[in-house]
């Protein structure tokens, strides 16, 4: 199993004054510094395989490898980014699968390797490559291991002054000096300069997006090369100078990292960076009478980086940092270094309060708008190997109002209470970073679906990963069920602009395909209340809470199989006679497609999920002076209701148990009455998922509904705490 360990050591010195300089004002002074020795080791090297990983390369005086084979299956030199009719001493990319390179790199006829050895030994060096061509070590076989050393240096500093000019007016102001240094670890070693290289001589990238491109884009949706090892790059590669082909999928020409405004992947460099910023900070109270106060505050607030997100994806193996930075999101976003200077966070925050006693009653209230504005705001992002990075730039909008009431004391005898309401609208947007950001990474998603569509070029059936009108007649074609769709890149790009503001929920979006974070999502209202009875020993109190279910939903939601992969159709099979839709078990290749239920991508936040009540109880008594026992009754009862009516949502209403609904990963993709000729199109045989031709035992409703509840969703229990506690 892999080892994930973080280990700190951490020290500082922090300084603390204050004086009374008069009546009126009190000073204050702080300082603050703090360092640390940090570690963080994902350790995953019980992946790692000689045969699985190229130890050596074939290089020449030139620097370009060369492959020891004509490259033919299923052995000898295999490279993902290159055809079958390679010769033997020709470039290729370092990225190839050396197939049968082992860790002991001693060539054929040396060293005790015997001639022709297949185990243990390099081959031999080709005739035909160029004098000077020699077997390197390319790989320093160090852990397997995302290390990072990152080490914070931060200084704060702090001047404030409590100003009270009146009985009625007291007024605090100060500002903050606030230094983020980060001590990067040194990444420079001969193995990922080498690697480092490579990648930016050899891959090739889709400018719009800065997408890798699959190789499969270019093998009729299949990879050619079946036996490369597992790990390997699967996306298109060419030999160090020669120029990168147009994506037939799409039709854009693609580039090496370095051209035509690609960025190429680098190191970054070692050292410290550091950024540091001012923070002011206002604040008044004032009291009308003895019944009314008005408060006031203004502050800036920062937040460091995450220490590990100024430096990541550092490999001590050159090729897997070089590939993984890459292979990465981060690259998709712009970021192509493993160095990110990520501006400070920034949080400007504006609240005011009206805090108001009805007078000679015990009831009161308070009216609180808010408004808060987050610049460089960090969006996280999945990275390979399981981790997740982030990156600064989001720019956050929230504002909204509390309002409360409250009638009398809790700890007096007679009624209590308190009722209290939230309301909060809150958006983001992301910043571009080389014209590219998450909004353009999830349209980038849609694109093979584009493809597939008559009015972009796409055809009714394909054979041979190549289609046309004529095509459909063959016995080995395979139904388009996309043709007629009328989706064009101008009209996501308008429904989807990469710069507009978006709701505050990762749900699904914008990370991709059935994948996401629902850490930011804020429900827009809620209410809490509480009421009270006491009578001399005996207090009994009935709490309750009711929100408004969040927003869920995204274009990237469901999966079709793309008809250019597949390898037969049903009819071929016998399965349905006659019938040239695809044989989904034979399909290489997954695409992003519409809603099936509604025949268009949904929203962003389209759907919202039902609200929620619980309610709950406390019971105390004074069974002596000094004894005092308190029962607690958590979830007496909960109720979900409501949010948007949707046939999920009608096949699973909400309840005591649904509460939310997510994308269904077992949805078999069809819908009655498709307007779009999609039956057929998803994983199941004939036109719908309960022919007979799928078996006749049926299978679970669930799978014909696009969201299903979640299946992590667990009714909360009725549960009782009995406390008592004794004053000695």
């Amino acid at each position: 199993a892999g080892d994930y360990e973080l280990n700190t050591h951490t020290r500082g010195l922090y300084l603390d004054f204050s004086d009374q300089i008069n009546a009126q004002n009190l000073l204050s002074a702080t300082a603050n510094y703090t360092t640390a020795s940090v570690l963080r080791d994902n350790n995953q090297q019980f992946t790692f395989s000689a045969f699985g990983t190229p130890i050596a390369t074939l290089q020449g005086p030139n620097g370009n490898c060369y492959a020891a084979y004509a490259n033919s299956q299923p052995g000898g030199l295999i490279d993902p980014g290159y055809s079958s009719s390679l010769k033997a001493g020709a470039p290729v990319s370092c990225l190839s699968a050396l197939a049968g390179a082992p860790v002991n790199a001693v060539q054929q006829g040396q060293s005790g390797c015997k001639e022709k050895s297949t185990f243990g030994c390099l081959q031999a060096i080709p005739a035909g490559a160029p004098a000077g061509t020699t077997w390197n070590l390319t790989q320093n076989l160090a852990q397997v291991a995302n290390i990072n050393t990152v080490s914070p240096k931060f200084l704060t500093a702090a001047l404030q002054d409590e100003f009270r000019p009146s009985d009625k007016l007291d007024i605090t102001a100060g500002v903050r000096f606030e230094s983020y240094g980060y001590g990067l670890g040194d990444y420079s070693s001969a193995s990922q300069q080498f690697w480092f290289s490579q990648v930016n001589q050899t891959v090739c990238v889709d400018p719009r997006g800065l997408q890798q491109v699959n190789q499969t884009d270019f093998d009729n949706g299949h990879s050619r090369y079946g036996p490369v090892p597992t790990g390997y790059p699967s996306y298109a590669t060419t030999a160090p100078g020669v120029a990168c082909p147009v994506d037939p999928l799409n039709g854009d020409q693609l580039y090496h990292p370095g051209q035509h405004g690609v960025p190429a992947i680098t190191l970054g460099g070692n050292g410290t960076i550091t950024d540091t910023t001012f923070s002011p900070r206002f604040g008044f109270t004032y009291t009308l009478n003895p019944d009314s106060v008005i408060r006031f505050s203004y502050g800036r607030y920062t937040q460091p980086t995450p220490t590990a997100d100024e430096q990541v994806l550092t490999y001590p193996d050159g090729y897997l940092m070089a590939t993984n930075l890459y292979d990465s999101s981060y690259y998709n976003n712009g970021f192509s270094s493993i160095v990110h200077n990520n501006p400070i966070q920034f949080s400007n925050n504006w609240d005011a309060s009206f805090e108001q006693r009805l007078k000679g009653t015990d009831w009161s209230y308070k009216i609180s708008p808010y408004y808060r504005y987050t610049s460089n705001q960090s969006v996280n992002v999945s990275l390979p190997g399981g981790l997740t990075g982030a990156f600064n730039s989001g720019t956050e909008r929230t504002q909204g109002l509390e309002v409360a009431v409250q009638k009398g004391d809790a700890s007096r005898n007679g009624f209590s209470g308190q009722l209290s309401y939230t309301y909060t609208y809150s958006q983001l947007k992301y910043s571009l970073i080389n014209g590219t950001n998450i909004v353009s990474s999830l349209l980038n998603s849609l694109k093979p679906f584009l493809s597939l569509e008559k009015i972009n070029g796409g055809a009714p059936c394909y054979s041979d990963r190549t289609g046309n009108a004529t095509k459909c007649t063959r016995t080995d074609a395979v139904t388009n069920a996309y043709y007629n769709f009328k989706y064009t890149n101008a009209q996501l790009a308008s429904e989807f602009p990469l710069t507009a503001f978006y709701p505050t929920y990762a749900n699904f979006f914008p990370y991709g395909l059935n994948d996401g974070d629902a850490s930011t999502i804020i429900p827009p209202n809620v209410f809490a209340g509480f009421l009270s009875y006491k009578h001399n020993r005996f207090q009994i109190t009935a709490t309750g809470n009711l929100w408004e279910g969040t927003q869920y939903g995204s274009p990237a939601e469901f999966s079709g199989f793309d008809p250019r992969s597949c390898l037969r159709n049903q009819g071929q099979l016998g399965i349905v006679p006659g019938s040239r839709l695809g044989d989904y078990q034979t399909c290489g290749s997954q695409i992003v497609v519409p809603n099936p239920v509604t025949a268009k991508f949904d929203g962003i936040a389209q759907y919202r999920e039902p609200w929620e009540f619980n309610l709950g109880a406390q019971i105390g008594y004074d069974i002596t002076p000094r004894i005092h026992a308190t029962a607690q009754l958590a979830n007496i009862f909960t109720q979900c209701f409501g949010g948007s009516a949707e046939p999920w949502t009608a096949a699973y209403a909400p309840n005591s148990v649904i509460c939310g609904y997510f994308p269904n990963t077992s949805y078999l993709n069809w819908s009655p009455g498709e307007a779009y000729n999609t039956a057929g199109s998803g994983y199941f045989y004939g036109n719908s998922p309960h022919q007979s031709v799928n078996g006749t035992t049926g299978y679970p409703k669930l799978f014909d509904q696009a969201y299903v509840p979640g299946t992590s969703q667990i009714a909360s229990p009725f549960q009782v705490f009995v406390t008592v506690q004794v004053r000695l």
